[in-house]
């Protein structure tokens, strides 16, 4: 009965850590990219370089011009993948921040909105089963 209860607890607290080392940092992920655009700035820029394979994709390098004319130059953060892998001369849209030009970011919905979202909700899943499933425990008892 005791051993019982103890493998019971450390489920628990399994599912509970993966719960919340999936939601914790694709929450942040979402909310740092919703900041950064409220004060971005949009433009287009171009790829200078595409990198990787079609498959497994890659961090391209973006040239993009500042509202002053200045021009930039910059990895991508967010990886190509099958949906979207970008040749040499694509166009892609771009945010930086007007007071700190060189930081910038390819506006990638799957990378910034869909990616972080679909990890938050296997999160909240996680646990919303545990404290469901200790709510039962409790008014079983």
């Amino acid at each position: 009965m005791k051993s019982d209860l103890l493998g019971d607890l450390f489920v628990k607290l399994i599912t509970l850590s993966f719960g919340l080392i999936l939601l914790l940092p694709s929450t942040y992920k979402f909310y740092s990219y919703v900041i950064f655009r409220s004060h971005a700035v949009a433009v287009y820029g171009y790829v200078e370089k595409a990198m990787g394979n079609g498959v497994l994709g890659g961090r391209p390098f973006i040239a993009y011009q500042d509202t002053q004319g200045k021009v930039y130059s910059f990895r991508s953060r967010a990886k190509t993948n099958w949906l979207f892998t970008p040749k040499r001369g694509d166009k892609v849209k771009v945010l930086f921040l007007q007071n700190d030009p060189q930081k910038a970011i390819v506006d990638s919905v799957f990378y910034y909105i869909l990616f972080p979202l679909v990890f938050c909700v296997m999160g909240a899943v996680l646990l919303f089963y545990v404290f469901q499933n200790s709510w039962r425990q409790l008014k079983a008892h």
